[in-house]
């Protein structure tokens, strides 16, 4: 692959009765950021729904003030959604032979030189996801299929599983694991070589494709991330009944027994290993589950999957994932239900650690609240600090004083992740189940008016996607305008709320500042080059590695989407955390420590006349918060 060479994928959408659908899929194509084209191509099977209604609506919102950019014998359209170099869209809506034809026919006419093909209930993860692949294959030039991980929804879309696969081979098809077809990517090269979808399958379609491209010697490249979303819904192909599910085990089964046929015959020494060593390790795990369900479970527990010292409700293992910083299951929290739309409903975290007071005294706070809709995510002692587990343990006590009714979720993590894993995962759990939130740490003592200030206005800038977060912090010494508040491009997160759909661009790993092109592009927000300098070792650090924190990538997705933070016109957070147990925070001394906090009219609030970010209000807190100023100034 050409580095210097603009990318284009073509991205195949076969679609037959998915309306409901349909509309989220395109989207997330089309408000993919980066330096590449998109050559989008829907084949709908005659849909007697309103899919057809939904891509004539999304290609009106397309075209609509776009600039045109003729490349490839194509029209590629971008205008103030669009944040790649264009997207072409190409549709028809015709009787076919099912889904591996509609399949065929858009890779038959596609001009790109990566293709993919994308259902219309999945959907991918960020906007970011096809950055992130045009850089691997600009990096591996000799590379021909890709492969990341799929975040797993239900109908409600709440997460019911996440996987990475370790590697995409023949023996992990046949016998260990599979792979998300959304997250996978291949060459020209591969399609010209192996040819289109075999149209006799229905639902083995994938799979045997896979399996073609690895006897036809492509190998399989991993990229760490989830790249989709896939959605089982009940009328997906992989939920649909009995009937269904009876004629897909049947393909698979056909399906895998003529390709270990064909490996047997090509090479019977490959295939004698890979038998005997998955054979004797499915007998081994049998053994192990009949074990742990049946004879002896708490042997096996506690000598397998070994508890935490914590006490009730239990801390149930979470089992971790070398491919990602983590995963906890839903069987790790702790659920209390009730009706949520009694008293105050908008949901909060609080994100606990090992200071016991400090959580209580933000729980005292929670206490006067009694919100409705409450979730706490506890990290886990450090194993070389034994101290420590006391002080979990008792921090993780203080949800019996929970004794209002409320929808509780807990999540405990079994082993120390960190402030970077810890808080970002927390907050991503939030809006795996949440569509907005309120975020505290152990350490941000808020005055009551904060939930309602944040509640007021997550309503009411919920569908304006440049404002990116509500945070309780004032740093300034005058009033800035006439209104309640302000807007600003810098965020604190001392106490602060959100929405799902701006935590979507948020990537603990800043995948796309690690791309030099798109650093520099980055820079040139910033106007003076002692801010230019202050934010690039910052998020160098951040991004090597060398800073254990989570909110400067979150800072970094507010500055790369030009986004707006509302701003209270008083202080409504008091940090009481500063000192030498603190993580970051730890010089007392320090003169943003215990600020006092006011209370803010929430029932009469006064909104800006524009939304845009106060200049004068930004000045000082760049010079006199992050100690920024003109090189000439210091």
């Amino acid at each position: 692959m050409n580095k210097s060479q603009q990318m284009v994928f073509s991205i195949i959408v076969p679609s037959y009765n998915q309306g409901k659908f349909i509309s989220k899929c395109l989207n997330s194509i089309s408000r993919q950021q980066g330096d590449f084209f998109i050559d989008l191509i829907i084949f709908d099977g005659a849909s007697k729904d309103n899919t057809v209604k939904q891509i004539k609506i999304f290609e009106q919102s397309l075209k609509k003030k776009s600039t045109v950019i003729k490349h490839l014998g194509l029209r590629f359209y971008k205008n103030n959604t669009v944040s790649s170099n264009g997207v072409s869209i190409r549709w028809k809506s015709e009787k076919d032979r099912g889904q591996s034809h509609a399949i065929n026919k858009g890779f038959e006419i596609s001009k790109g030189e990566i293709l993919t093909w994308l259902g219309t209930d999945d959907y991918y993860s960020t906007e970011n996801v096809l950055q992130i692949v045009t850089a691997f294959f600009k990096e591996h030039e000799n590379s021909n299929i890709v492969f990341g991980g799929a975040l797993m929804l239900d109908g409600e879309e709440n997460l019911f599983n996440k996987h990475i696969p370790k590697e995409v081979n023949i023996s992990s098809l046949l016998y260990t694991e599979g792979v998300a077809q959304p997250s996978i990517f291949f060459s020209r090269k591969v399609y010209e070589t192996i040819g289109g979808i075999d149209e006799s399958l229905n639902y083995f379609l994938d799979y045997d494709y896979w399996f073609r491209a690895l006897f036809a010697g492509f190998t399989f490249e991993k990229i760490n991330e989830y790249l989709s979303v896939q959605v089982y819904h009940n009328a997906c192909k992989s939920c649909e009944g009995d009937e269904m599910f009876s004629a897909f085990s049947k393909e698979e089964k056909a399906g895998k027994k003529k390709y270990k046929e064909k490996l047997l015959h090509e090479s019977p020494i490959a295939f004698t290993k890979m038998f005997l060593k998955h054979s004797i390790r499915a007998r081994f795990y049998s053994l192990l589950e009949r074990l742990r369900l049946g004879f002896i479970p708490k042997i096996v527990d506690r000598i397998i999957f070994p508890s935490p010292p914590t006490t009730e409700p239990p801390a149930i293992p979470s089992f971790y994932n070398e491919n990602k910083l983590f995963y906890v299951p839903k069987s790790n929290q702790y659920i209390k239900t009730v009706n949520r739309d009694k008293g105050f409903s908008t949901p909060i975290l609080l994100t606990f650690f090992n200071r016991p007071e400090h959580s209580q005294r933000i729980l005292d706070s929670i206490k006067e609240l009694k919100p409705t809709n409450l979730y706490i995510s506890f990290d886990g002692a450090r194993s070389d600090r034994p101290e420590e587990f006391d002080l979990c343990k008792d921090v993780r006590n203080l949800i019996h004083e929970i004794d209002w009714d409320c929808n509780l979720r807990t999540l405990f993590q079994q082993k120390n992740l960190g402030c970077k894993a810890a808080m970002s995962y927390a907050i991503t759990w939030l809006f795996m189940n949440e569509e907005k939130g309120i975020i505290l740490e152990d350490d941000c003592l808020p005055d009551q008016s904060f939930f309602h200030f944040c509640s007021k206005l997550l309503d009411h800038y919920e569908n304006e996607t440049r404002v990116m977060a509500i945070e309780g912090c004032n740093f300034q010494k005058t009033q800035r305008g006439n209104a309640s508040y302000y807007f600003s491009k810098y965020m604190h997160v001392w106490g602060w709320a959100t929405w799902r759909r701006a935590w979507q661009s948020y990537d603990v790993n800043m995948p796309t500042y690690g791309i030099t092109d798109e650093r520099s592009k980055f820079m040139k927000q910033f106007d003076s080059k002692a801010e230019r300098d202050f934010w690039n070792t910052n998020f160098t650090k951040t991004f090597n590695g060398e800073i254990d924190t989570w909110d400067y990538q979150w800072v970094y997705s507010i500055f790369r989407n030009r986004g707006l933070v509302v701003a209270p016109n008083v202080n409504l957070i008091s940090n009481i955390g500063f000192g030498a147990d603190a993580t970051h925070t730890t010089q007392e001394e320090d003169k943003n420590s215990m600020r006092k906090k006011y209370s803010i009219d929430y029932t009469n609030l006064i909104h800006p006349k524009s939304i845009e970010a106060d200049l004068e209000a930004d000045k000082y807190t760049r010079e006199n918060v992050f100690n920024i100023k003109p090189y000439d100034e210091k």
